[in-house]
Protein backbone atom coordinates (compact mmCIF):
# COMPACT_ATOMS: atom_id res chain seq x y z
CA UNK A 1 0.00 0.00 0.00
CA UNK A 2 1.41 3.44 -1.14
CA UNK A 3 1.19 6.03 1.57
CA UNK A 4 -1.12 9.02 0.89
CA UNK A 5 1.13 12.10 1.82
CA UNK A 6 5.07 12.07 1.47
CA UNK A 7 7.22 11.74 4.10
CA UNK A 8 8.22 15.66 3.63
CA UNK A 9 4.36 16.70 4.15
CA UNK A 10 4.54 14.82 7.18
CA UNK A 11 7.78 16.65 8.40
CA UNK A 12 6.01 19.86 7.75
CA UNK A 13 2.89 19.32 9.61
CA UNK A 14 4.53 17.83 12.15
CA UNK A 15 7.12 20.84 12.51
CA UNK A 16 4.07 23.27 12.42
CA UNK A 17 2.20 21.40 14.75
CA UNK A 18 5.06 21.12 17.25
CA UNK A 19 5.76 25.24 16.73
CA UNK A 20 2.09 25.67 17.65
CA UNK A 21 2.57 24.27 20.66
CA UNK A 22 5.06 25.89 21.72
CA UNK A 23 3.74 29.21 21.20
CA UNK A 24 0.45 28.44 22.52
CA UNK A 25 2.12 26.93 25.64
CA UNK A 26 4.58 29.94 25.96
CA UNK A 27 1.75 32.49 25.72
CA UNK A 28 -0.84 30.57 28.08
CA UNK A 29 1.69 30.07 30.89
CA UNK A 30 2.78 33.78 30.63
CA UNK A 31 -0.65 34.88 30.58
CA UNK A 32 -1.59 32.63 33.52
CA UNK A 33 1.47 34.70 35.56
CA UNK A 34 0.80 37.50 34.17
CA UNK A 35 -2.61 36.91 35.20
CA UNK A 36 -1.88 36.87 39.04
CA UNK A 37 0.15 40.12 38.77
CA UNK A 38 -3.11 41.51 37.46
CA UNK A 39 -5.16 40.23 40.59
CA UNK A 40 -2.25 41.89 42.95
CA UNK A 41 -2.95 45.06 41.14
CA UNK A 42 -6.54 45.71 40.31
CA UNK A 43 -8.00 42.99 42.55
CA UNK A 44 -10.18 43.38 45.73
CA UNK A 45 -7.50 44.17 48.19
CA UNK A 46 -4.85 45.32 45.69
CA UNK A 47 -2.72 47.94 44.92
CA UNK A 48 -5.26 50.21 42.65
CA UNK A 49 -7.65 49.83 45.31
CA UNK A 50 -5.22 51.00 48.31
CA UNK A 51 -4.32 54.11 46.07
CA UNK A 52 -8.24 54.84 45.74
CA UNK A 53 -8.77 54.39 49.68
CA UNK A 54 -5.75 57.18 49.66
CA UNK A 55 -7.72 59.42 47.27
CA UNK A 56 -10.67 59.03 49.47
CA UNK A 57 -8.57 60.64 52.51
CA UNK A 58 -6.93 63.12 50.22
CA UNK A 59 -10.27 64.68 49.48
CA UNK A 60 -11.51 63.98 53.43
CA UNK A 61 -8.21 66.38 53.87
CA UNK A 62 -9.42 68.84 51.39
CA UNK A 63 -13.02 68.66 53.18
CA UNK A 64 -11.04 69.43 56.99
CA UNK A 65 -9.15 72.08 55.22
CA UNK A 66 -11.64 74.16 53.32
CA UNK A 67 -13.62 74.63 57.04
CA UNK A 68 -10.37 76.52 58.14
CA UNK A 69 -8.29 77.96 55.06
CA UNK A 70 -9.10 79.97 52.23
CA UNK A 71 -11.35 78.57 49.74
CA UNK A 72 -8.68 79.54 46.82
CA UNK A 73 -6.22 77.81 48.34
CA UNK A 74 -3.52 76.75 45.94
CA UNK A 75 -2.77 73.16 48.63
CA UNK A 76 -5.80 72.12 48.93
CA UNK A 77 -6.90 72.71 45.36
CA UNK A 78 -3.46 70.32 44.54
CA UNK A 79 -4.40 68.03 47.33
CA UNK A 80 -7.61 67.85 45.55
CA UNK A 81 -6.58 67.32 42.23
CA UNK A 82 -3.90 64.75 43.04
CA UNK A 83 -6.85 62.65 45.40
CA UNK A 84 -9.18 62.47 42.77
CA UNK A 85 -6.75 61.49 40.30
CA UNK A 86 -6.01 58.56 41.99
CA UNK A 87 -9.75 57.60 43.05
CA UNK A 88 -9.77 57.79 39.03
CA UNK A 89 -9.62 54.46 37.64
CA UNK A 90 -7.43 55.32 34.62
CA UNK A 91 -4.11 56.07 34.03
CA UNK A 92 -1.36 53.57 34.17
CA UNK A 93 0.85 52.54 37.24
CA UNK A 94 3.96 55.31 36.76
CA UNK A 95 1.74 57.63 36.87
CA UNK A 96 -0.37 56.64 39.35
CA UNK A 97 2.92 56.84 41.53
CA UNK A 98 3.44 60.55 40.26
CA UNK A 99 0.25 61.48 41.88
CA UNK A 100 0.64 59.18 45.27
CA UNK A 101 3.79 61.31 45.27
CA UNK A 102 2.21 64.71 44.40
CA UNK A 103 -0.53 63.93 47.19
CA UNK A 104 1.61 63.14 49.67
CA UNK A 105 3.30 66.27 49.38
CA UNK A 106 0.16 68.45 49.43
CA UNK A 107 -1.03 66.72 52.31
CA UNK A 108 2.26 67.58 54.11
CA UNK A 109 1.40 71.05 52.89
CA UNK A 110 -2.00 71.48 54.03
CA UNK A 111 -1.53 69.74 57.60
CA UNK A 112 1.14 72.53 57.46
CA UNK A 113 -1.21 75.24 57.10
CA UNK A 114 -3.89 73.84 59.14
CA UNK A 115 -1.67 73.40 62.27
CA UNK A 116 -1.00 76.95 61.78
CA UNK A 117 -4.26 78.03 62.09
CA UNK A 118 -6.19 79.42 65.04
CA UNK A 119 -9.73 77.91 64.17
CA UNK A 120 -8.43 74.52 63.05
CA UNK A 121 -6.43 74.26 66.85
CA UNK A 122 -9.65 75.01 68.32
CA UNK A 123 -12.00 72.27 66.78
CA UNK A 124 -10.96 69.39 68.67
CA UNK A 125 -12.98 67.22 65.82
CA UNK A 126 -11.39 68.72 62.89
CA UNK A 127 -7.75 68.23 65.11
CA UNK A 128 -9.08 64.43 65.61
CA UNK A 129 -9.58 64.30 62.21
CA UNK A 130 -6.61 65.49 60.52
CA UNK A 131 -4.75 62.73 63.16
CA UNK A 132 -6.47 60.16 61.34
CA UNK A 133 -6.22 61.04 57.89
CA UNK A 134 -3.00 61.62 58.22
CA UNK A 135 -2.28 58.45 59.65
CA UNK A 136 -3.93 56.81 56.89
CA UNK A 137 -1.93 58.49 54.58
CA UNK A 138 1.45 57.90 55.85
CA UNK A 139 0.38 54.01 56.37
CA UNK A 140 0.34 53.54 52.69
CA UNK A 141 3.67 53.75 52.11
CA UNK A 142 4.17 50.60 54.62
CA UNK A 143 0.81 49.06 52.81
CA UNK A 144 1.29 45.05 51.97
CA UNK A 145 -0.24 45.97 48.55
CA UNK A 146 2.54 47.45 47.52
CA UNK A 147 5.17 44.85 48.58
CA UNK A 148 2.87 42.03 47.25
CA UNK A 149 2.34 43.78 43.91
CA UNK A 150 5.93 44.80 43.58
CA UNK A 151 7.35 41.29 44.30
CA UNK A 152 5.16 39.57 41.88
CA UNK A 153 5.46 41.96 39.33
CA UNK A 154 9.58 41.68 39.80
CA UNK A 155 8.83 37.72 39.42
CA UNK A 156 7.27 38.00 36.66
CA UNK A 157 9.60 40.16 35.05
CA UNK A 158 12.40 37.81 36.39
CA UNK A 159 10.46 34.70 34.27
CA UNK A 160 10.11 36.95 31.17
CA UNK A 161 14.05 38.05 31.01
CA UNK A 162 14.89 34.23 30.70
CA UNK A 163 16.85 32.75 28.29
CA UNK A 164 14.29 30.37 26.61
CA UNK A 165 10.72 31.05 27.58
CA UNK A 166 11.37 34.26 28.28
CA UNK A 167 12.94 35.18 25.35
CA UNK A 168 10.19 33.45 22.85
CA UNK A 169 8.02 35.43 25.08
CA UNK A 170 9.04 38.54 24.41
CA UNK A 171 9.51 37.70 20.35
CA UNK A 172 5.44 37.14 20.78
CA UNK A 173 4.79 40.41 22.16
CA UNK A 174 4.51 39.84 25.78
CA UNK A 175 5.53 42.95 28.20
CA UNK A 176 7.14 43.02 31.43
CA UNK A 177 4.61 44.71 34.27
CA UNK A 178 5.52 48.06 35.55
CA UNK A 179 6.71 47.90 39.08
CA UNK A 180 5.16 50.53 41.45
CA UNK A 181 7.91 52.52 42.31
Amino acid sequence: MKPKLSIGVCCVITLALVLFGLIYGTLAGFDDERRQVTVLLAGDSGLMEALRFRGADGLNLCAVARRHLAADDPDVRALETSAKNLRDSGGDLPAKKREDDRLTAAAAQVTAKLQDSASFLSSSRDLAYLNMLTANIGHMAESPAIDEYNRAAADFNALLGTQTGGALARLLGVKPCDLYR
